[in-house]
């Protein structure tokens, strides 16, 4: 059980370390979500990032420790917040702010 926790806590921190990485190396596109969109949350702007770098659905929710469900129900959630309509492709408009 001991074991468990420490493994799920240096995981954590490798995730954490992955994120501000990711944040370092993509400044100038966080800054850029920052102002033309400051209704987003941490979490909004993690998910943005993920998915403008390409990963699934599923890979994200196994990097964030939750279901796929709940990173679908997130994905729409930062559509509206985005203002975009359910016909447009959210990782191409991502990658094009």
């Amino acid at each position: 059980m001991e074991k468990d926790v420490f493994q799920k806590m240096n995981f954590s921190q490798e995730i954490e370390g992955l994120y501000s990485q990711i944040e370092t190396l993509h400044k100038d596109f966080n800054i850029h979500l920052a102002e033309h969109f400051p209704q987003l949350s941490e979490n909004d702007i993690r998910l943005v990032t993920l998915l403008r770098l390409g990963f699934s659905t599923k890979h994200i929710a196994s990097l964030n420790n939750i279901s796929p469900k709940s990173v679908e129900i997130a994905r729409y959630r930062l559509r509206s917040k985005l203002g975009l309509s359910h016909d447009q492709n959210l990782q191409k408009y991502l990658k094009t702010i």
